[in-house]
């Protein structure tokens, strides 16, 4: 009795809502248009007898917002119509930091989505990451300037997004540093574990590896490769 209490009390809860992907579509143009975002990407994966929406996201820039990159997971139906449960997964940090929001309704999906964006409700090294981007080739400057290097400067450093999907473990990302606008280095930071960051620089045959404890001490790391490798 007490089973078939809870099978049809989840019955229940599985049919409590029921959002076409016309429904989702609409929200996703709303509220990533592409005055404030660079990229975004949708594609669906078949894992463990499940399909799911995959939605990538990266630059997310608007107001008092700025997202470097995210990830939404949705459960759909194998012909892709609707959505099979009330429920999305979004990529709260690096690498493989999920967490789970609910809704009941299209405008509280489309609200719960809005608010995770208006108040970044990320983890720090998602946080820090969208911030330094923001402001890289200007600290890197002020760095280099504060060591006297005077006839170096950035002329930017530009996140690159991803555009392929990528299990979390093996997430990276990658910027251009462009020195003078004549020389350019590429910049890919990967999370290996808790508070252990791998900073890879190359350009052309020239790789170099440095590991850190914190992302926050990139604009360092960087100044401290143009003083070795450029001057």
């Amino acid at each position: 009795m007490v089973k078939n209490y809870n099978n049809f009390i989840k019955l229940n809860e599985d049919s409590n809502i029921i959002i076409g992907l016309f429904d989702l579509n609409s929200i996703i143009e709303e509220i990533f248009s592409e005055t404030k975002v660079s990229s975004v990407d949708t594609s669906y994966v078949d894992e463990d007898d499940q399909t799911k929406l995959l939605l990538t996201i990266n630059n997310l820039f608007y107001e008092e917002t700025n997202i470097i990159y995210t990830k939404f997971i949705f459960h759909v139906d194998k012909k892709k119509r609707k959505l099979i449960h009330n429920y999305f997964f979004y990529q709260y940090d690096i690498n493989c930091n999920y967490k789970r929001i609910d809704f009941n309704s299209v405008p509280e999906l489309k609200e719960k989505i809005q608010s995770i964006l208006d108040d970044k409700i990320f983890g720090s090294d998602i946080k820090t990451l969208s911030d330094l981007s923001v402001t890289l080739s200007t600290n890197v400057n002020e760095l280099l300037k504060e060591n006297d290097i005077n006839d170096l400067s950035v002329y930017n450093i530009v996140y690159k997004p991803i555009v392929d999907q990528v299990p979390c473990e093996s997430l990276t990302f990658q910027f251009d540093i462009n020195i003078d606008d004549i020389r350019f280095i590429k910049m890919i930071i990967k999370k290996i574990e808790k508070n252990d960051y791998k900073i890879t620089f190359n350009e052309n045959d020239w790789f170099n590896d440095v590991n850190v404890d914190s992302l926050k001490s990139i604009p360092q790391i960087i100044s401290d490769m143009i003083k070795k490798h450029i001057k």
